[in-house]
């Protein structure tokens, strides 16, 4: 009796968890993470702040996992890249799978930037193998694959591999960052869409770093 008691207790306190963390997820993509509180979360799920408390310290801890949730999805969203393809081509490749996760998941990459800031801010560590898990194509660090490249000939020999990886990735990930959280109101601003941007950063990275 009491193992079926501790095994349904055990049942209940994981639907609560999921529960808690799909309710949090809503609530951070819809208002944004700096503005979402324990009273939020506990009032969308139904419960109150002292049962909340039992199951995550903070808006902090509930973030950190829904971070993880949306990273887990978001690996499962990016396809294997055909290897019959130069280094060069694969890259390409990578970049244009980033353009299509902004245009489907563009709520995900706005989570995921205000989630960075607010960790830097706030001084709090980030768990860096995320951010190694990134910069991979086909489960291969993307300097392995720029090094392939430049024995190839496909890729500039000019600066490291490792460098165009950092400045690749950083030129990346800021517009994709910026066009998530900004996109309509840089559309007011300027002539260009969202996407003729994305597809100008994507040239304009495949050019540097293409051999000439």
């Amino acid at each position: 009796m009491s193992l079926k008691w501790d095994s349904e207790l055990d049942e209940l306190r994981i639907r609560r968890r999921t529960e808690i963390l799909d309710e949090a997820r809503e609530l951070f993509l819809e208002k944004g993470l700096p503005r979402v509180t324990m009273r939020d979360i506990s009032k969308e799920v139904g419960v109150s702040t002292v049962t909340l408390y039992k199951y995550y310290k903070s808006v902090d801890e509930i973030a950190a996992e829904v971070k993880q949730q949306i990273f887990i999805e978001m690996k499962e969203f990016f396809k294997e890249i055909s290897t019959d393809s130069t280094a060069y081509e694969q890259i390409i490749n990578w970049l244009k799978q980033w353009d299509s996760y902004l245009k489907e998941k563009d709520d995900h990459i706005r989570f995921q930037a205000e989630f960075d800031l607010y960790y830097q801010s706030h001084k709090l560590e980030i768990e860096q193998a995320y951010y190694l898990e990134l910069i991979k194509i086909n489960g291969e660090s993307i300097p392995l694959v720029f090094e392939q490249g430049q024995n190839e000939g496909s890729i500039r020999t000019d600066f490291t591999a490792n460098d165009l990886t950092a400045w690749t990735f950083n030129n990346l990930l800021g517009m994709v960052h910026r066009l998530a959280a900004r996109g309509p109101l840089l559309e007011n601003d300027s002539p260009l869409s969202t996407e003729k941007m994305m597809e100008m950063t994507i040239d304009s990275v495949a050019s540097f770093i293409k051999r000439s």
